[in-house]
């Protein structure tokens, strides 16, 4: 039988009650982000309050509205437990649906004597977890990207510098040695000494300032990379202990919480690693940091 979209639409269960047919319809977005918002309430106020969202007196989902709070206090609590039971029941997203965390497959049971609302509250809290870890790893793959083309870019750069200073030292040799064969050797000497003035200018100030700035700025860039992976690392493990907490600053830092914390091996990168404290140790770098 083909799939039919509009079968997502329709109620999952009907129940009947004091104030009549009561419709429950499958949890939304919204509705998830009404629970989260309740994450400082008891699971009873929880559960009662996203219930009224996932209910209707309306069995057409166009004209769905949520159940009011006078008439949803009209309710005994007998009916509010048939109504969680109902919606236990026959709600697929609950019966069928194998759930992901930290790629453990992990199906939610009912425990014996759990209340409908204990067991509706975990699966809430596993979806809104689950949810949470799925945005999460779009930031972290939106990170990895954004990093590449950031490195990409820088590796551009210099390339396109570097071939640029090489053509201007180049054509200072070229003019050089045109114009010395038919001067004197004074004049020789005094157009010499220009050009090499000129060389040095090119060289050593333009150069060498340029590969200062793009050491610093690809450090700084390492730097803040770490750091929001650290972040992101934290969020998607929930843990309670944050980068910042820990002694030390910059890279160093990053690296300890990622190494001991996120326990991340960092044996393959022992001798990038070792580089770079080498240039991060280096006064005159420390100076160029500090600027």
């Amino acid at each position: 039988m083909p799939f039919d979209i509009g079968d997502l639409l329709k109620p999952v269960a009907e129940v009947s009650t004091s104030m009549g047919q009561i419709y429950l319809y499958r949890w939304n977005t919204a509705d998830l982000r009404t629970f989260r918002n309740l994450s400082k309430e008891t699971p009873d106020v929880r559960i009662r309050t996203f219930l009224k969202h996932i209910s209707s007196l309306n069995a057409y989902w166009r004209e769905q509205q949520p159940l009011k709070d006078q008439d949803f206090n009209l309710l005994t609590k007998a009916e509010i437990e048939n109504l969680l039971e109902n919606y236990l029941t026959h709600n697929p997203i609950l019966t069928l649906k194998s759930h992901q965390i930290n790629h453990n497959s992990l199906r939610l049971t009912r425990e014996e004597n759990e209340s409908a609302i204990s067991f509706l509250d975990r699966n809430l809290d596993l979806e809104i977890h689950q949810e949470n870890q799925g945005w999460i790893r779009t930031r972290a793959t939106w990170l990895k990207l954004s990093t590449e083309i950031r490195l990409e870019g820088f590796r551009t750069y210099t390339e396109e510098l570097e071939n640029k200073f090489q053509e201007d030292k180049e054509s200072l040799l070229t003019k050089q040695n045109s114009s010395l064969s038919e001067l004197t050797h004074e004049e020789r000497e005094r157009v010499k000494s220009n050009l090499s003035d000129d060389y040095y200018t090119i060289e050593e100030i333009y150069i060498g300032q340029y590969r200062k700035s793009t050491i610093v700025s690809i450090y700084s860039f390492l730097e803040h990379s770490m750091n929001h992976l650290c972040e992101l690392c934290q969020e998607f493990h929930a843990l309670s202990l944050k980068h910042e907490e820990l002694s030390g600053t910059g890279i160093e830092r990053a690296r300890l919480y990622l190494h001991k914390v996120v326990k991340i091996n960092f044996e393959l990168l022992n001798t990038e690693w070792s580089e770079l404290k080498g240039t991060s140790k280096n006064k005159r770098f420390a100076v160029l940091l500090r600027t």
